[in-house]
């Protein structure tokens, strides 16, 4: 059984990386941001963060790279197995600053 985690709408400043959900809870994750709004040449990065050890720093485990008319305008992370907690993060680079329906689902609740 999954629930969501933490949902929300990010608009994004470019170049500035906006983290979604920084979460020290233990779980099974995953990211899903809906891209319908971007356009022409535009693209988001979505990346998220995990520890190795308890006190340890976060380390980029997964990243993407969505283009402007995706085959599936909503993009889904695959599933992160977090005991420590994990972070979720996106980040536009150029063209317009696009508003993004996000959400952390966790699978294990």
């Amino acid at each position: 059984m999954s629930s969501i985690k933490a949902e929300g709408q990010q608009t994004a400043t470019l170049t500035t990386e906006h983290t979604l959900l920084d979460t020290s809870d233990a779980g099974n994750y995953q990211l899903k941001v809906d891209t319908t709004n971007l356009a022409g040449a535009e693209y988001v990065d979505l990346k998220i963060y995990d520890k190795a050890k308890t006190g340890g720093s976060y380390r980029l485990v997964q990243s993407v790279r969505v283009a402007a008319g995706a085959a599936y305008p909503i993009s889904e992370s695959v599933p992160l197995t977090a005991p420590l907690g994990a972070k979720f993060t996106l980040t536009q680079t150029g063209g317009t600053g696009r508003s993004f329906d996000w959400s952390v689902v966790q699978l294990d609740a």
